[in-house]
């Protein structure tokens, strides 16, 4: 088991912890100014990383994972409850996010960090997850997550409209806290085959299913399985 597989399982599970807590906002006493957010040491850094990151993953469009099935882009009408994919493990990017709801629209809104300093858009981190915390409703505050490029195998036709979205075409899927449960099976199932977690590529079945939450709301969750090597 070498360094870099035990800092996966480090992150995947404080990723599913951390969903729970609160950031909390640090004040300079002198000059009152906002502090950044300190991520932990997890032993992923790279040469590079925040240069290279710092973009996150580019892809044709995102994969939303509904209660009545998957939506491959916002073009896409309908659902579809299967997909086949290849994934490029050294292509999975990690991330800092939070996550709350406006109580004007109801809308959910997101932050997201590459470096845990600042946010996509250039902001301090941290002083947005505060702003989110006092502002914004049922704030998750900070926890780590992570944007995964997945590479569809087969061409998939939308059941509600003549879009096809064409094999080879790349979908994005950030995973919530919750959802990366099946995900860290799949990586613990590459290392116990004798493969690499962290850069194999790997061929993936995508299946969604529906769960119901104690305020008996239903929500999707996506069904992970190892194909096979590609």
């Amino acid at each position: 088991m070498t360094a870099s597989t035990n800092a996966l399982d480090n992150v995947l599970a404080q990723a599913q912890a951390a969903a729970a807590s609160k950031a909390v906002v640090a004040m300079e006493s002198q000059h009152q100014e906002v502090s950044h957010y300190q991520p932990q040491n997890t032993g992923l850094a790279k040469p590079g990383a925040g240069f290279i990151d710092a973009g996150g993953i580019d892809v044709d469009a995102y994969l939303k994972v509904d209660k009545a099935g998957f939506k491959l882009g916002d073009a896409f009408k309908g659902f579809v409850d299967e997909l086949l994919v290849s994934l490029d493990l050294s292509e999975v990017v990690y991330i800092y996010q939070c996550r709350a709801e406006n109580p004007g629209s109801g809308a959910i809104q997101y932050l997201k960090s590459y470096d845990g300093i600042s946010t996509v858009e250039g902001k301090n981190f941290l002083a947005e997850v505060n702003r989110f915390d006092t502002t914004y409703l049922k704030s998750t505050g900070i926890y780590e997550t992570m944007e995964i490029p997945l590479t569809l195998s087969v061409d998939v036709q939308d059941p509600k409209y003549t879009t096809v979205v064409e094999e080879g075409s790349t979908l994005g899927l950030t995973p919530p806290p919750t959802g990366l449960t099946g995900f860290r099976k799949i990586l613990k199932k590459v290392r116990a085959n004798g493969g690499d977690p962290m850069f194999d590529v790997v061929n993936l079945r995508l299946k969604h299913d529906t769960k119901t939450n104690k305020a008996n709301q239903e929500y999707g969750v996506v069904e992970w399985e190892l194909l096979t090597d590609a």
